[in-house]
């Protein structure tokens, strides 16, 4: 038989090629099977590997090509075939698809329908902006560049950068730089949105940079833009729950901070906070959005020379100017803008199993195992844990894990994980591990190196 590839896994340098026949499947979430027997079951395809099948539900299939099925011409059975396979060949940088859509030049090594996907998103986002702001692109200058990688190693390894997830680069011509993340298709959204509100920023004037308050706050608000997959289009404004609970964590301990503490000592968290209340409020949204464009385009700005040549503003002058926009000369009206702000913040009720996840992942990641389980605990009574979280949880209860039944717990929060995720190698991987059976251990193990998954990789 065939060898088989698994997108993503393959990219590494001497990967096989895909076979040029057969059945093929790619998912939601950009894994690409070939050189392996497909058979479509109710709800599902099931995926037949030689240490076992594995079903990927309807849910999580982007396309499918069964060549037993197609009734079409050779030439057409070709072309639908390479749309789902070629993202094998595509995966390494140099031999990268490239594209352009109304705005952007798209260079990628992610498949090509799911690129097709993100790229009605960046555009109708991009259009959004552009009518929310009253920007548009400069004719003279070429159109930006998005640059998606399709893992993070390839990300940082093209751009020579160790810590970084994504980055908007403003010398000369305009380049986007991120990477698909397969786990977390939403966390690729945000990052998306968030470049390219940077991008939208310059539009403002090219020689210009925002402060640091608003213009990492402003992009971060419309992280939380979402995408309708029914509707197809944007929901704006949508709020991002991970961001008040760790919000609220700072008010227990430390209480709220002043409007002028947020503009002139900018905090990522309050920024975003205080953004997403002057964006949300009639009466304040209208003197926000002017202040942000005043301090670009207004010639009563006081300006200074910054990096790269370019201009911004001191803190001073920008608290000056928000108060001068915003109509708060007077002590008065700042402590009932005020006001509202905290009445607002403690209105927020965060309560979704995403957002109890997403602040989990963030504790973990900072540090905290204590904090970080009582935060996956209360996703799971939210509505559950998504595949990527049962599998955070479990490591987390492996390596911290200390009443009696956490063995147990840590299974079947793996167990879970692979039937959410059905094609990713670690999952099935850190199965096996914690399968007392040895035998049934070693084929979990098998079956996720046929994934692809490498342990210590």
């Amino acid at each position: 038989m065939e060898a088989a590839t698994l997108a993503l896994a393959l990219t590494l340098p001497g990967a096989a090629s895909p076979p040029q026949s057969g059945d093929a499947l790619l998912t939601k979430s950009g894994r690409i099977v070939t050189g392996r027997d497909l058979v479509r079951e109710e709800g599902a395809i099931l995926v037949r590997f030689e240490s076992g099948d594995v079903r990927v539900p309807n849910a999580s299939v982007l396309e499918v090509f069964l060549e037993d099925e197609f009734s079409g011409t050779p030439e057409e059975a070709h072309a639908q075939r390479d749309r789902i396979a070629g993202g094998v060949e595509h995966a390494e940088w140099g031999n990268r698809y490239e594209g352009r859509t109304r705005h952007f030049e798209w260079h990628y090594t992610i498949p090509r329908p799911v690129c097709e996907s993100l790229q009605e998103r960046a555009e109708k986002f991009l259009t959004g902006l552009r009518a929310q702001w009253s920007v548009r692109p400069d004719s003279k200058k070429s159109a930006p560049a998005i640059n998606l990688h399709h893992d993070l190693h390839q990300l940082r390894r093209m751009s020579g950068a160790s810590d970084t997830s994504g980055y908007f680069m403003f010398l000369g011509s305009y380049d986007i730089c991120l990477y698909f993340n397969q786990r977390d298709q939403r966390a690729t959204e945000k990052v998306l949105f968030v470049l390219v509100t940077y991008y939208a920023q310059m539009l403002l004037h090219d020689r210009f940079r925002l402060p640091e308050w608003p213009r990492e706050s402003l992009a971060h608000y419309y992280a939380g833009t979402r995408w309708d997959e029914r509707a197809g289009e944007l929901q704006w404004g949508g709020t991002l729950e991970e961001r008040w609970i760790a919000l609220q964590e700072d008010v227990a301990i430390h209480g709220p901070r002043s409007v002028a503490e947020i503009v002139t000592k900018p905090d990522s968290q309050w920024g975003w906070a205080l953004v997403s209340f002057l964006m949300g409020h009639e009466d304040y949204k209208e003197g926000f959005q002017s202040y942000v464009r005043g301090l670009a385009q207004d010639r009563t700005v006081e300006r200074i020379r910054a990096s790269f040549n370019l201009k911004t503003v001191e803190l001073a002058e920008n608290w000056r100017y928000f108060r001068e926009r915003l109509e708060l000369q007077d002590p008065g009206s700042l402590e009932a803008l005020q006001q509202e702000f905290y009445t607002f913040v403690r209105a927020q009720k965060p309560k979704s199993a995403q957002g109890f996840e997403k602040a989990a992942l963030i504790a973990r990641a900072e540090g905290r195992p204590v904090r970080a389980k009582q935060l996956f605990g209360k996703a799971e009574q939210a509505g559950g844990l998504s595949a990527l979280g049962c599998h955070e949880l479990g490591q987390l209860l492996r390596r911290h894990g200390e009443e009696a039944g956490d063995a147990a717990k840590v299974k079947s929060l793996y167990e879970r994980a692979v039937e959410l995720a059905p094609l990713d190698g670690e999952y099935w991987y850190r199965l096996g591990e914690s399968t007392v059976d040895e035998e049934e251990a070693e084929r979990l193990r098998a079956l996720a190196k046929e994934m692809g998954f490498a342990a210590g990789g």
